[in-house]
């Protein structure tokens, strides 16, 4: 409610009367009379005692709304400055106008250090061409807008704030800027911590997708339980004969690769197979795997599996490496089959 509306003002009635005692007093004059009639005079004696009490009544209420008025300024005077982040006013010059405490805090000085200082003194050298961008198109633009940037303590320690800008009028009806800062240097550096951590892993990948891809020893990686393949090397697939690992059942991989055990015609045991063994948790180590490649060429194959687990432990794949030892396997049996 208007405080015209709180207190009841009446201005045109108190017009209208004094204006009705003028013209009576006028009309007298006329006919050369000192004093207005008995009659008149008591009615509008008694027409201003009543407005004397609605002027008083009137008084009172603005005595009430002026305490509340100062009341209301003080509350907002406390809220302003104990707030958890900072408020300044800027105006199109680029000066200080108002501050809070908490910003005069944030920078190391009192406030009175901050009123009628350009905002720029306090703006870390790097960061003053993105401020002066920013200033200029919130007063072009006049839409509202949030930038991050640092801002230099006094001893000239800089530390990350967001500001939030918006235009507003000041005290004086010129345009000016409110800006609420909000320290964020723990969430910089969580977020520049982690993008190093994303860099590093980045060149960590890089230099294992390159040491995976040129490696001689074939590599094969299948999901556990079901088997089904995650990745293989080149090597692997060379090794393999093949140009695609199929996605197999865990319990027909001798029968897909067609594995025996070296030297014999007796298929080789799923379960004695490191791949699956690695599903199991288990390490394992074979030199007697002999595989017929789709072209039928043969091979025998030195493999070693081991499980990859998760952070609690739990087995969600398994590798092998695998090598050809075929030549290898045949110089060992020569001294024998000359001995015999």
């Amino acid at each position: 409610m208007s405080l015209k509306k709180r207190t009841g003002i009446k201005t045109a009635e108190l017009r209208r009367l004094i204006e009705e005692i003028e013209s009576e007093r006028s009309r007298k004059n006329a006919e050369n009379t000192d004093a207005l009639s008995p009659e008149a005079a008591r009615r509008m004696l008694n027409e201003m005692q009543t407005y004397r009490i609605q002027l008083e009544t009137q008084n009172e209420e603005l005595r009430r709304a002026r305490v509340e008025i100062e009341e209301s300024r003080a509350l907002y005077h406390d809220f302003y400055n104990i707030a958890p982040v900072g408020y300044l006013t800027i105006t199109s010059k680029g000066l200080i106008e108002e501050a809070n405490l908490t910003i005069a805090k944030l920078l190391g000085v009192t406030r009175d250090h901050l009123v009628g200082q350009p905002m720029t003194r306090f703006i870390f050298s790097e960061d003053q061409d993105s401020h002066y961008l920013h200033f200029k198109q919130l007063f072009a633009s006049g839409t509202s807008g949030a930038y991050d940037l640092r801002l230099v303590k006094k001893g000239g320690v800089p530390f990350w704030v967001r500001k939030e800008t918006m235009l507003a009028k000041g005290a004086n009806g010129a345009t000016v800027v409110r800006a609420v800062v909000s320290e964020i240097t723990e969430s910089k550096q969580v977020e520049e911590s982690l993008k190093r951590n994303e860099e590093e892993l980045n060149h960590q990948n890089e230099l294992f997708t390159i040491l995976f891809k040129n490696l001689p020893l074939g590599l094969l990686m299948v999901a556990a339980p079901s088997g089904k393949p995650l990745l293989a090397n080149d090597a692997a697939y060379n090794l393999l004969g093949r140009k695609n690992i199929p996605d197999v059942g865990i319990n027909s991989l001798s029968e897909v690769y067609t594995t025996y055990r070296m030297g014999t015609q007796e298929p080789y045991p799923p379960e004695e197979m490191p791949i699956l063994i690695g599903m199991n948790g288990k390490q394992s180590y074979v030199d007697d795997m002999e595989i017929v490649r789709p072209d039928g060429s043969k091979a025998i194959l030195e493999m070693f599996g081991s499980p990859v687990t998760d952070e609690q432990g739990k087995v969600w794949a398994s590798i092998i490496g695998f090598a050809d030892i075929t030549i290898r396997k045949k110089m060992e049996e020569a001294p024998q089959a000359i001995k015999n």
